[in-house]
């Protein structure tokens, strides 16, 4: 298996970014960064769930969509502890 040796371009642009952060700048938006995925992840579990195009897909979304919906609690439940905005 071929491993690149660099980030795709946004990759290491976000990676730049995050990277020049101070301390606390960077847990903030970790935790923005965090929320977002996991919504993402949750959208994205919630439509494979209902499209039934695959059994073995659908019940894994089905199976899954739960824990991503507990990581994204507990990431709001962060930024919240943190004073950070995270609503829609």
């Amino acid at each position: 298996m071929n491993v690149p040796d660099d980030l795709p371009s946004g990759k290491q642009q976000k990676y730049d970014r995050l990277a020049g952060l101070s301390s606390k700048q960077f847990d903030r938006a970790y935790v923005r960064l965090s929320v977002k995925g996991h919504k993402q992840a949750r959208d994205l579990f919630r439509k494979e769930k209902a499209s039934h195009n695959n059994a073995r897909v659908s019940q894994m979304a089905a199976t899954g969509l739960p824990v991503i919906k507990g990581h994204l609690r507990k990431a709001k439940d962060m930024a919240n502890d943190m004073n950070i905005d995270v609503s829609d």
